[in-house]
């Protein structure tokens, strides 16, 4: 059986515990105490100077970008391996109609 590297999920293991801790963290400051992240926008020389707008960033997004994990690598991974899981069994399949 072939075997691929997964560097971005292996990356995403190791940090899962302290992940879901924060993850979880994040999610009940945001439900139970009404808090929200926010990001300043505009400018600080006009007249108005900054604005705060929330940020609805997904937690799974901020939490990936803190452990620098491209969510989009791991997908990619993630395929890899499923696609290289069916061709394991269609092959189990053929030798077994085979045999």
């Amino acid at each position: 059986m072939t075997v691929i590297a997964t560097p971005e999920c292996d990356k995403l293991l190791a940090v899962q515990s302290a992940s879901q801790s924060i993850g979880m963290f994040v999610k009940w400051i945001r439900e139970h105490k009404k808090f929200i992240l926010a990001d300043y926008l505009g400018d600080p020389e006009a007249c108005g100077g900054y604005e705060l707008f929330p940020d609805h960033t997904p937690v799974e997004e901020l939490l990936a970008e803190y452990f620098d994990i491209d969510l989009d690598k791991v997908e990619r991974e993630r395929a890899q391996q499923l696609e290289l899981q069916r061709e394991a069994a269609n092959s189990q399949r053929l030798l077994e109609v085979m045999g």
